[in-house]
């Protein structure tokens, strides 16, 4: 779908394998858990752009620019557990979230979570075991959502996927 987030998944893989001998170069590890996760940002965020402005136009482009990672974060723990504020489950009182968005959402979350470490956790020592297994969580969710994206439009698993990426940039501004 992005050619971004494409390049950057394939990036957490080079980088999490580079160093084949020996112990792997830790900044490379904490890179490779940084690229995993703004791979799916790119993911979702130029998907939901897309779908909301048109694929690949400036009012895309700009759309993409007002998307937060907290607000992402906040969305997609919702969607994950089921747990949508009341305004948003009144007006999307049929909305049932399929096992693949919520499979999207859970590594969404904890990829966050693991960047933060990776990023900010000084004393944090990563391995490449671990790392592979974050971009592996990182290509299943893009598989659950590239599976989500090609359903016809009158699926229900379709139009849940149509509601999360409203909810994507809006979620966080949304009064319970």
């Amino acid at each position: 779908m992005s050619s971004l987030a494409d390049s950057l998944l394939k990036q957490a893989g080079h980088l999490a394998t580079v160093d084949q001998a020996g112990a792997p170069n830790q900044a490379n590890l904490r890179r490779a858990i940084s690229a995993a996760y703004y791979s799916l940002f790119r993911l979702l965020v130029d998907g939901a752009a897309d779908r909301l402005a048109g694929k690949g136009s400036e009012p895309a482009y700009l759309l993409s620019r007002a998307y937060s990672h907290r607000g992402m974060k906040e969305a997609c723990k919702a969607f994950a557990g089921g747990t949508l504020k009341r305004a948003v489950a009144t007006h999307l009182p049929s909305l049932s979230i399929p096992q693949d968005l919520r499979l999207v959402c859970r590594v969404f979350v904890d990829l966050q979570q693991k960047r933060h470490e990776a990023d900010y956790d000084r004393s944090l020592k990563l391995t490449r075991e671990g790392t592979l297994t974050e971009i592996k969580q990182a290509q299943l969710a893009f598989g659950s959502y590239q599976h989500l994206r090609k359903l016809k439009s009158s699926n229900p698993d379709k139009k849940a996927l149509e509601a999360f990426q409203v909810c994507l940039l809006v979620y966080e501004t949304v009064r319970s």
